[in-house]
C-alpha cells in the first residue's frame, strides 16, 4: 500500500492545511450553487408574472425554461427567453412588450421592423409551400 502513495506519509502532517482547503471548497461551490438557484428561482417567478401580464398561453413552461437556463453563467436567461419571444411573435404587441422588458427602449425600436420582417418572411415562406404542396410548381 505504502509503495502506491509513496508521499502519504508527507502528506500526513498537512492533513489539517487540506481539510481546511477542501472544506473552504465545498463552502464556496455551495454558496455558488445556492445563489444560482436562488437566481433562477427568481427569474421563474418574474418571468411567470410577466407572461401572464402579457397574456401568454404557455406561461408556466416558459418561465421553466427560463428557469432551467439561468443556471448557465450569462447568456442563460437570454436564452431562456428566447422561445418566449417565438410564442410572442404571434403577437406584435407581446414581442414589443417583451423586447422593451429585456434591452429597453433600444428593443423597442428594433423589435418592430423586425417582427414585421419576419412576419411577411414568415407569409411568403407560407405561400410558397401552398403553392408547392399544389403542385402548381
Amino acid at each position: 500500500m505504502s509503495s502506491l502513495f509513496p508521499y502519504a506519509k508527507r502528506l500526513v502532517k498537512y492533513k489539517n492545511a487540506i481539510m481546511d482547503i477542501v472544506k473552504d471548497t465545498n463552502k464556496t461551490l455551495s454558496t455558488y450553487i445556492t445563489g444560482q438557484a436562488l437566481i433562477a428561482l427568481i427569474l421563474g417567478v418574474l418571468s411567470y408574472i410577466g407572461y401572464l401580464i402579457i397574456g401568454f398561453k404557455y406561461s408556466f413552461i416558459l418561465s421553466f425554461f427560463v428557469v432551467i437556463t439561468s443556471f448557465i453563467p450569462m447568456f442563460g436567461a437570454v436564452i431562456g427567453v428566447v422561445p418566449a419571444c417565438f410564442v410572442g411573435l404571434s403577437t406584435s404587441i407581446a414581442l414589443f412588450l417583451a423586447a422593451g422588458s429585456l434591452y429597453g427602449f433600444i428593443g423597442m425600436l428594433i423589435a418592430v421592423p423586425t417582427c414585421a420582417a419576419f412576419k411577411v418572411v414568415a407569409a411568403g415562406g407560407i405561400r410558397i409551400l401552398k403553392i408547392w404542396r399544389s403542385g402548381k410548381i
